[in-house]
């Protein structure tokens, strides 16, 4: 696509689309400026919706528990917990998403890209909490996810959530070949390399 924006670098297909989208990057495109706080919209409908949070209304309610959400968007994106819908699929094998963002993620253990660089030893990572919990971990000391059944303290929840696995015995990754079930994913996998020569 040639026409790209210089602000951004988003690219679009004419230029009558491009000349739209550059408005966004005016100041006279937020004349919809938010009383409570700094932020200023495109239009009345997000400054609306944008109000809303501040207010602590949550109009769009999930009718199978009742969990309400400031959009429809952020409605419907939950309702798929409960649907297991997942539209977002991988181009490059079989694996399906419920979030676009997950789709995103995922497709970097393809490419291998890993746009997230800690500025301070330049190590990088695939997603942004991977980046946020080295920092945290490495360069701060920080390990705020605490195991309470012993003295661990772990970067991330997800790490928590796979050492108190290990505490409980808790197997949930299985193996579709052989059935044996494991605690941790890397398990599962190296099993798979070594006993059925795959992923």
């Amino acid at each position: 696509t040639p026409f790209k924006c210089e602000f951004c670098e988003k690219r679009f297909n004419n230029s009558c689309n491009l000349s739209r989208h550059i408005w966004i990057h005016t100041e006279e495109s937020k004349s919809f400026k938010c009383e409570l706080c700094e932020k200023s919209f495109t239009d009345a409908q997000n400054l609306s919706r944008h109000i809303q949070i501040h207010e602590g209304l949550k109009s769009h309610k999930c009718e199978i528990c009742g969990k309400g959400f400031n959009t429809k968007g952020q409605l419907n994106m939950h309702s798929r917990i409960h649907t297991g819908i997942k539209p977002f699929k991988c181009k490059l094998c079989d694996k399906s998403f419920k979030r676009s963002d997950e789709l995103t993620s995922h497709t970097r253990t393809h490419t291998g890209a890993k746009p997230f660089k800690c500025e301070l030893c330049h190590i990088r990572f695939t997603v942004k909490p991977s980046l946020i919990g080295h920092i945290n971990a490495v360069h701060n000391g920080i390990k705020p996810f605490k195991c309470h059944l012993c003295e661990k303290s772990f970067t991330a929840s997800t790490c928590l959530l796979r050492h108190i696995q290990l505490h409980t015995g808790l197997k949930t990754f299985q193996c579709e070949e052989c059935g044996q079930r494991f605690a941790i994913s890397r398990y599962l996998k190296r099993h798979m390399q070594k006993h059925h020569g795959g992923e």
